[in-house]
């Protein structure tokens, strides 16, 4: 357990980038996977193989032509001789004869006087049917790209058997590493709040009756923001990057103090920004979305990093930042979708995708154009059941979305929404009605 706990938490293990820039099949260079390096490779291998069975084939072919001709002189060798014999340009006369193709012609005179009396039709015969056989063999080999493939599969089996030794290094299946939970380091699980100042200063408080606004700060920091949870809950900070960072109650100095700077334990990018903290159980599912549009679901533990340099969770397009995660109960069965010019889409949450990280999938069509000039981005999401009330606030006012209003915004994921009533078009957020 301590073992599997450094590895967690140190470099004992590590990960190691592999940047394969291979010259590919068309002689130019591609960085590519293994997969394909693989795919390259088995093309490759049967153009190849493919190349060497036509020469074979060709052989053959060629082989069994001079036969041909061999047998002609064989059945008629007393004509064949005198010929030779008598004509001082035989190859023509043989030719014409007995309707040889000049090669046939010139392996005829080729063959010594003494050895074409000697030539026998069953050895002819013999070594024509043993080509014929193998030409055949070929042929079939050669005529699909099924069997061509499976021909070339029995080869690396069989060069495999002859060739293969015993595997030098050993390939196990271990459990991922994972650090000691904190009910095994003996640490009382209890409620907590984490306190965050504007300068990112952080540190935690026992119980969930802490005012956040009465403690001390340095010079100039006040309160940005106060997660309540539990002390055998990570805390988790997203950045508006897309980076993940972790820390545990553990790690965090007293409320008694000012806390510490975020940057003493995280390598954090120049000039980070917070899109949120949260402090739950790991099984929570949450939804990750951009300013851009786009976003999946997945549980906060896709967001528990090990290390200073974080985990970098959602891709972003230009110009777009990631967005404070939404908590997702088990019963939500929609997704509400609002932009900043005022246009709502509502569409059911099982069209989203389900990711650890990555870009995700396109929640709400906004013009690339608009996205760029910053004149239109995600302003709220809220997910819900089919049982509760939506409720959305714009400014002072807050407009009830009862189920006939909730139909009108009814759609699919990726669609644009339509526009809201004047005077609500301004939405500040979506949340459950209570």
């Amino acid at each position: 357990e301590l073992l599997s706990h450094l590895f967690a938490s140190t470099e004992l293990e590590k990960s190691y980038r592999v940047n394969l820039n291979v010259i590919d099949l068309e002689r130019s260079p591609k960085v590519k996977g293994l997969l394909g390096i693989l795919q390259d490779w088995i093309t490759f291998r049967l153009s190849t193989v493919k190349r060497r069975l036509n020469f074979h084939l060709d052989k053959i072919n060629a082989r069994l032509h001079i036969l041909a001709g061999l047998l002609v002189a064989h059945l008629n060798i007393d004509e064949v001789i005198t010929i030779i014999r008598q004509e001082d340009e035989p190859k023509p006369v043989l030719m014409e004869r007995f309707t040889l193709s000049k090669l046939q012609a010139e392996a005829i005179l080729e063959t010594k006087l003494r050895h074409l009396s000697r030539l026998e039709e069953q050895g002819l015969n013999a070594e024509r049917d043993k080509l014929i056989t193998e030409q055949q063999r070929l042929e079939d080999i050669l005529s699909t790209d099924a069997k061509l493939s499976s021909f070339v599969k029995a080869e690396l089996i069989t060069d495999m058997t002859l060739f293969s030794d015993e595997r030098r290094t050993k390939i196990s299946t271990e459990a991922a590493a994972k650090s000691i939970a904190m009910s095994a380091k003996n640490i009382v699980v209890e409620p907590v709040t984490v306190v965050l100042s504007q300068k990112n200063w952080v540190r935690v408080a026992k119980g969930h009756d802490i005012d956040g606004q009465g403690l001390s700060y340095k010079s100039g920091d006040s309160l940005r923001c106060a997660v309540f949870g539990r002390s055998d809950y990570p805390v988790v900070f997203f950045t508006k990057d897309g980076r993940s960072y972790t820390l545990y109650v553990d790690q965090l100095p007293s409320a008694r103090g000012q806390g510490e700077p975020l940057s003493k334990h995280f390598a954090l990018t120049t000039g980070y920004e917070l899109a949120d903290v949260q402090m739950m159980n790991k099984n929570q599912r949450v939804l990750v979305y951009s300013s851009s549009g786009y976003g999946f679901h997945s549980s906060l533990d896709s967001f528990v990093a090990r290390g200073r340099k974080g985990k970098h969770v959602l891709s972003l397009a230009d110009n777009a930042i990631a967005m404070p995660l939404i908590m997702v109960a088990p019963t939500a069965s929609l997704v509400a979708v609002a932009t900043s010019a005022g246009r709502l889409l509502v569409f059911e949450f099982s069209m989203l995708p389900e990711l650890s990280k990555g870009k995700g999938n396109k929640i709400i069509s906004i013009p690339k154009e608009s996205l760029l000039n910053g004149d239109e981005s995600v302003a709220a999401i809220c997910c819900f059941s089919s049982g509760e009330v939506l409720e959305l606030v714009s400014g002072k006012r807050a407009m009830i979305v009862r189920d006939d209003i909730l139909a009108n915004y009814m759609g699919k994921r990726a669609q644009r929404g339509k526009m809201l009533p004047r005077g609500f078009r301004k939405v500040d957020s979506l949340r459950i009605k209570s």
